[in-house]
C-alpha cells in the first residue's frame, strides 16, 4: 500500500502527501472493517457456501441463466466465498484495503490524464470523504463483487495499456496481456462493463481534446477513432459476448430489466439520487458533535493531515485537459454509469418511493463525481491566480477539505458502531455453533431484534438452526472441542 501511495502522487516525491494518503486509508480501513453480511444476498450466499460446492455452483449457474449474466459463473462463487469469510476481521481488513486500492488506482489514472498533482489531490479527497454505508454497497455488502473486476480493469489500464497522450506505449506483450485482462474484467457484470466503458469514454474525450482545433471536425473525430479503435473493439467484444449469452438466456430477474425507462422523471430522479447516495452530501448530520474525546482526537489528526497534504499540492500543476469541459464529462459519466441500473422499476420503487437509493452502482459513480469536483476546484484556483488570489484560495480549499475529512470521519465512526451492533448476531451464532444448544428458539438467542436482513422467502428460525448445524460441522468447532 505504501508503494501504491507513492505511485498515486506520481513524480511529486512529497513524503507528506504519501504519508497523508496512507494515514487516511488506514483510518478508513479500520472503520470500514466493522460491519459484514449486511444484505439479504450475503446471508443467502453464506448458507450456500456452508452447504458445499455443489450448492454454490448450482446457485451460480441458476443465477447466470435466470439473470442472463454470463459473469455469474465467476461472480456467484466469488460472492459466496467472500460472504462466508467476511466473518474474519483480517479478511474484512483485506476487503476494505482492496476497496480503497481501487480508489487509489483510479486517482493514479486520473493523474496521467490531468497531471500528477490532480491525482494526488484526488487520492486524498476520494479516500477522506468516502462514506460508510449500510445500503447494498461494497465492501460491507458484496465484499468483492465490484472490487475484483474494477481492480482488473484499472491494473490493465494503468500498468499494461498506454493511456492517450502519454508518450510511448509498453511492450506489445504487455499490451495484449492488458487487453485480455480488460475484456475479462468487463465480463464480470454489467457494473464492471459500465465502469470500463466510462474509463474508455474519458480517454476518448481526452483524445478528442488532443486534436486541438480539429476536435469537432470529421477529420479530428476520425483521428480520435483510429487512436481508440483497440479500446472500442474491446468494449464491442465484451458486449457481444454478454449480449449473445443474454439472448440465449433471457433475464427473468427484475433487477436488470429496463422496465422503468418509460417513467422518465422517476428514472432521472433515481439516477441522480443513486449518484448522491455514494457521497457525504446526503449524509450530513451532527455526528461530529457527539464524538467521544478519543474519536475526536483521531478525527482532528486525520483532518489536519488531509488539509495540509492538499495545501502542499495546491495550487496544482495541471495538464492542458484539466478544464471545466472535462469536469462536465466526468459528471456526465457519473450519471451514465448509474442510469442502466436506475432504469428498472425495482430500483425506482426502492429509491423514489422507499427512500433507499444507495446501491452497488453508487460506489461506481463516486470516483467520477469527485473527479469532477477536483477539476472544478482546479479551475477556480486558476481563476483566483489570475487575480493574484492563488495563495488565499488554496488555503480556503485546504480548510474546506480538512472540514470535510472531519465530518466524514465523525459520520463513519458512528456508522461503524452501528454496524458492529448489526453484525453482532453473526458472532453470537458462531459462538453458539460450537456449543450444545436446543433446536428451538435459536433466533431469540442469536438475533432477537431481527437485525440480520434475509429474503422474504427465508424463515429466520429455520435459517439459524441450519446455520448452527452446518457451522458445528466445520473444522473450527472440532478444534475447539479437542
Amino acid at each position: 500500500m505504501s508503494r501504491m501511495a507513492g505511485d498515486v502522487v506520481g513524480t511529486t516525491g512529497d513524503r507528506l502527501v504519501r504519508a497523508a494518503v496512507l494515514l487516511l486509508v488506514a483510518v478508513q480501513i479500520v472503520l470500514f472493517s466493522s460491519g459484514y453480511r449486511l444484505s439479504a444476498d450475503d446471508a443467502g450466499l453464506t448458507m450456500s457456501y456452508l452447504e458445499g460446492w455443489d450448492s454454490t455452483w448450482a446457485y451460480a449457474q441458476g443465477a447466470a441463466e435466470q439473470h442472463g449474466r454470463i459473469g455469474m459463473y465467476v461472480v456467484g462463487p466469488m460472492n459466496a466465498i467472500a460472504s462466508y469469510w467476511s466473518s474474519s476481521f483480517a479478511v474484512r481488513v483485506l476487503f476494505a484495503a482492496l476497496h480503497f486500492l481501487v480508489l487509489l488506482l483510479f486517482a493514479r489514472l486520473a493523474g496521467r490524464w490531468f497531471g500528477n498533482d490532480t491525482g494526488g489531490v484526488l487520492a486524498i479527497v476520494l479516500v477522506a470523504v468516502h462514506p460508510l454505508a449500510f445500503e447494498h454497497m461494497p465492501p460491507n455488502a458484496y465484499g468483492l463483487q465490484n472490487t475484483v473486476p474494477f481492480l482488473i480493469l484499472l491494473v490493465a489500464r494503468v500498468y499494461c495499456l498506454r493511456p492517450p497522450l502519454a508518450g510511448e506505449g509498453p511492450h506489445p506483450i504487455r499490451v495484449w496481456l492488458g487487453r485480455g485482462m480488460f475484456v475479462a474484467g468487463l465480463l464480470f457484470s454489467e457494473y464492471a462493463f459500465l465502469f470500463g466503458f466510462a474509463l474508455v469514454a474519458m480517454e476518448c474525450w481526452l483524445t478528442l481534446l488532443g486534436s486541438g482545433g480539429r476536435m469537432w471536425s470529421m477529420a479530428g473525430v476520425r483521428d480520435a477513432a483510429r487512436r481508440q479503435v483497440a479500446d472500442v473493439s474491446m468494449l464491442a467484444a465484451a458486449l457481444a459476448i454478454y449480449a449473445l449469452y443474454r439472448w440465449s438466456h433471457p433475464s427473468h430477474y427484475d433487477g436488470n430489466v429496463p422496465d422503468g425507462v418509460a417513467h422518465a422523471w422517476r428514472w432521472a430522479e433515481t439516477s441522480v439520487r443513486h449518484v448522491l447516495a455514494g457521497t457525504m452530501l446526503v449524509r450530513l448530520d451532527s455526528s461530529v458533535l457527539r464524538l467521544p474525546a478519543v474519536a475526536l482526537a483521531i478525527g482532528l489528526v486525520a483532518a489536519v493531515t488531509g488539509g495540509l497534504a492538499v495545501r502542499r499540492l495546491l495550487p496544482a500543476e495541471t495538464g492542458p485537459h484539466a478544464t471545466l469541459a472535462s469536469a462536465g464529462m466526468a459528471l456526465l459519466l457519473s450519471l451514465l454509469v448509474v442510469m442502466p441500473v436506475a432504469s428498472t422499476v425495482k430500483q425506482q420503487e426502492w429509491c423514489v418511493d422507499g427512500g433507499v437509493c444507495g446501491f452497488l452502482d453508487s460506489r461506481m459513480a463516486y470516483p467520477w463525481l469527485i473527479l469532477a469536483c477536483v477539476l472544478v476546484l482546479h479551475w477556480l484556483l486558476r481563476a483566483a491566480a489570475a487575480r493574484e488570489w492563488a495563495r488565499p484560495a488554496s488555503r480556503v480549499a485546504s480548510l474546506v477539505v480538512a472540514f470535510a475529512v472531519l465530518i466524514t470521519f465523525a459520520y463513519n465512526w458512528r456508522q461503524a458502531g452501528w454496524m458492529r451492533e448489526a453484525s453482532a448476531p453473526w458472532q453470537r451464532a458462531d459462538a453458539l455453533a460450537c456449543q450444545p444448544a436446543s433446536n428451538k428458539g435459536v433466533r431469540s438467542l442469536i438475533d432477537p431484534g431481527g437485525a440480520i436482513v434475509m429474503h422474504p422467502n427465508v424463515d429466520p428460525e429455520s435459517y439459524w438452526r441450519d446455520y448452527l448445524k452446518r457451522q458445528a460441522d466445520r473444522p473450527a468447532c472440532a478444534m475447539r472441542t479437542d
